[in-house]
């Protein structure tokens, strides 16, 4: 196998360069193209070929002579899934393209779908050898390929498609089906449920794409598939709720087991069976009733088959072939192209150096088979880290996955940039000023400057990656108030910076003390206090705001009656809240809970605080200094020998709390200190006084920082606003110029 040697391997620069001069050729078109009569050749054109092919399932699956095809072509591009075929296609053509560039978020996939053709024909029009290679078979669940075909033969051009295996070629194979008996029904999901399509249950019916249902656009961090349980329903409603069905994914590795779960289609209600299901998911139902053969027609025929009955369409196919306005949208899309931030590109991976080895090698694939940390100790693979090899050494699909695309590589620089960034005001402050009304250009280049300012040496290339890890696997960046339209529900959490599980989450004034988090997703069961489950994804957008998506159900309910919660993340309204933070000077004195993060976290510890005096817990301090916001003391208590805090307002409750700075006599290093003030009998009542909120969540969020005063509040608002500013300057500024 002719592999480039890996100075050859493209940098990502490169890449970018191409595309943008790619765009740029393909929106100077626009004015030229038109749909022409069978077999003219349009002005300016010459005669190419369009070879499109397959890259299979599993891990660079092409058929025998692919790779010459590959290697003697003028320009390839490429759509592929897998990234140990991505490392392969660039290895021996460094100069390929990724078609997955013109995927965005905020973009409908039918414009996708539209530059992608226009992509695949720019260089044949202009006459030269063009391979286009795509995951699995070229033509299923493919249109810009179909597209191409058609139109590069109606120009003159000569296009072939070749076939490719598929998942229904894998799913036949790992499942046993003959789809000749009785019969195979095959539809995507989305369509079939929308359009009410008549599934029939006699057949073998295969539903593709069950891990986007309802959902038109494209997400590179999974789809929220918040349709689910609505296509579930509708399933029942054929089948019964105790029919089982068999969820499949194709193996994509040599060796690896694909994923065969089989469930009742009631328990895929069950939010963590809802987990497992993804982007490349499949649905399989096996045949449940018999229909009998039709004597006359057997009789005429001299045959016993099975049939099918399906409602006629007004046209079973569709028409793709043309440019009407929908069509020609891709060419206005070019024009404003860039890669979109989101976009991950593949590096050249050495766990994906073993799965090309792999591929090619049956003696490897038998060891790796049976002993896989013996075939990772392979000289050819002395390179890979021990995190590289714990993950292919498992033998997971998913683990594998992560190992070859290189995303589970942890750039400690990025988590510390970041890391700076989350726990300090100031250095978000500082960061968006610097960058704040320039060019892009400018603003890219002042941004490393910063970096490199504060000593940081961040890896732009994974930023993105380290972004959404933190994202998926922390909760304290999604510290804040998140709130449905109509105020009903309100959800307010403060993320721990070191465990997850220590968070504080609330569902309106319910505390939630017992909660999971896993895939990004957090769930939790009914409890003392709670009379509800739920469950809520973490939903960080591409525009980088944040909101929380799931369900709430009572104990005599199912997930499934449920409803879909989504509440978005509220602005603290920083500037309007600016003049309601200062605390009155009466309200420094008075009754005091304290606590600190050191050896007695839980631990609330009274404080007494007088113009002539201050105590803690029940010691007199004979040294203590206080100004107009702040307490200095010393040769103070055990826990709290000496301190330095500040006094605040939070308007989330009215209330007057304290943060700082202290130490004990029994820790060296300093302690965050915290804590409230306890209302008094002659105090002005307690009331919210934060960012406006519709209906009842004012109310509950009072309510809940109230109650947390006698253990030393909350810091609501002023946590809540640090991480909004936080996360404005890390998901949005920060990502926007990575």
């Amino acid at each position: 196998m002719n592999q480039a040697l890996a100075s050859d391997y493209p940098t990502y620069e490169d890449h970018q360069r191409a595309w943008e001069e790619l765009a740029a050729g393909i929106a100077r078109l626009k004015p030229t193209v038109r749909e022409i009569a069978d077999g003219e050749i349009p002005p300016n054109s010459k005669p190419g070929t369009l070879t499109i092919i397959g890259s299979g399932i599993e891990t660079i699956g092409f058929s025998i002579g692919d790779e010459k095809i590959i290697q003697a072509a003028d320009k390839v591009l490429f759509c592929v899934a897998d990234p140990a075929t991505v490392v392969w296609l660039k290895r021996i053509r460094p100069d390929s393209l990724d078609l997955y560039v013109l995927y965005g978020e905020d973009k409908v996939r039918y414009v996708t779908y539209m530059q992608m053709t226009e992509a695949q024909l720019y260089w044949v029009r202009q006459g030269l050898d063009v391979v286009v290679v795509f995951y699995g078979h070229p033509g299923i669940f493919v249109l810009s390929t179909h597209r191409a075909v058609m139109i590069a033969r109606r120009e003159g051009h000569r296009a072939k498609m070749k076939a490719g295996v598929c998942a229904l070629d894998t799913l036949c194979a790992d499942l046993g089906v003959d789809p000749c008996h009785p019969g195979l029904q095959t539809h995507e999901a989305t369509d079939c449920l929308t359009r009410r399509r008549r599934i029939d249950t006699s057949l073998h019916v295969v539903l593709w794409q069950v891990g986007l249902i309802g959902e038109l656009g494209y997400r590179r961090h999974g789809y929220l598939n918040s349709g689910f349980s609505y296509f579930v329903n509708w399933l029942i409603e054929s089948y019964g709720p105790e029919y089982q069905i068999t969820h499949y994914v194709a193996s994509r590795y040599p060796t690896i087991e694909p994923l065969i779960a089989i469930h009742a289609l009631k328990d895929l209600h069950d939010p963590e069976v809802q987990s497992t299901i993804n982007g490349i998911s499949t649905f399989y139902l096996p045949p449940r009733d018999v229909v009998p053969t039709d004597r006359q027609t057997a009789v005429d025929l001299g045959l016993l088959k099975d049939g099918q009955s399906l409602t006629t369409p007004k046209s079973p196919l569709r028409e793709i072939g043309l440019y009407g306005p929908r069509e020609m949208l891709a060419f206005d899309a070019f024009r404003q192209f860039s890669i979109p931030k989101s976009y991950r590109w593949q590096g050249n991976t050495r766990a994906s150096n073993f799965l090309i080895e792999l591929r090619f090698d049956t003696s490897l694939q038998n060891l790796y088979r049976h002993a896989p940390e013996q075939a990772l100790n392979d000289p050819r693979f002395v390179g890979l880290s021990d995190r590289e090899r714990q993950m292919l050494a498992s033998r997971d699909s998913g683990a594998i996955q992560i190992a070859a695309k290189g995303t589970y590589v942890r750039s400690e620089a990025n988590e510390n940039m970041i890391h700076s960034l989350m726990v300090s005001k100031k250095a978000c402050f500082d960061f968006l000023s610097q960058v704040r009304g320039k060019p892009l250009t400018l603003a890219r280049k002042t941004a490393v400057q910063w970096a490199e300012k504060h000593g940081y040496q961040p890896d732009w290339s994974c930023y993105h990656a380290t972004v959404d890890h933190l994202y998926r696997t922390t909760l304290s960046p999604w510290t804040g108030v998140y709130v449905t339209v109509d105020g009903s529900t309100v959800v307010t959490l403060i993320g721990h910076r070191g465990n997850p599980l220590h968070s504080i989450l609330y569902v309106n004034d319910r505390r939630i003390r017992h909660f999971t988090l896993k895939g990004g997703m957090v769930q939790w069961f009914e409890q003392p206090g709670v009379p509800f489950n739920g469950f809520l994804k973490l939903d960080l957008q591409s525009s980088g705001d944040r909101r929380l998506v799931g369900k709430l159900w009572p104990r005599q309910s199912t997930a499934s009656d449920a409803k879909i919660l989504t509440v978005d993340a509220v602005d603290p309204a920083t500037i309007a809240m600016v003049n309601r933070l200062s605390v009155p000077p009466p309200l420094r004195f008075g009754s005091f809970i304290l606590r600190s993060n050191g050896r007695f976290t839980r631990v609330p510890t009274p404080m007494v605080l007088a113009d002539d005096r201050l105590i803690i817990a029940g010691k007199p301090i004979p040294v203590f200094e206080l100004s107009s916001d702040s307490l200095i003391w010393s040769e103070g208590t055990r826990d709290f020998y000496s301190g330095n805090i500040r006094f605040l307002r939070d308007p989330v409750a009215g209330s007057i709390e304290i943060y700082g700075e202290c130490r004990s006599q029994e820790e060296a290093i300093p302690l965050r200190c915290y804590g409230a003030r306890q209302p008094g009998n002659e105090d002005p009542p307690l009331a919210y006084d934060g960012p406006p909120l519709p209906g009842a969540a004012s109310k509950h969020l009072a309510t809940l920082a109230n109650a947390a005063l006698s253990t030393g509040g909350l810091m609501l608002w002023h946590k809540w606003e640090k991480a909004h500013l936080a996360s404005l300057t890390v998901a949005q500024v920060l990502a926007s110029l990575a």
